[in-house]
């Protein structure tokens, strides 16, 4: 797997990278939702979905989509 780049993400951002499988991940509950025993579990098996940018979160419906993009386009 390729290694993300980090640079385009703002400072202070809560993401979280692993370092054995490389994904990054929105939060540190989301990092620790994909690992158990030490062990890398695939995130979408967690409930997390792969967005625009390459980052691991929370699975949304299509209408929390909406109005995250209508709350970041103000």
């Amino acid at each position: 797997m390729e290694k993300f780049n980090l640079d385009g993400i703002n400072r202070g951002s809560p993401v979280s990278q692993c370092p054995t499988c490389d994904r990054v991940f929105s939060t540190v509950a989301n990092f620790d939702k994909h690992s158990k025993d030490g062990r890398c579990i695939y995130p979408e098996d967690v409930g997390l979905s792969l967005n625009e940018k390459g980052i691991w979160r929370k699975k949304m419906t299509a209408e929390q989509e909406m109005r995250i993009r209508h709350h970041w386009q103000k």
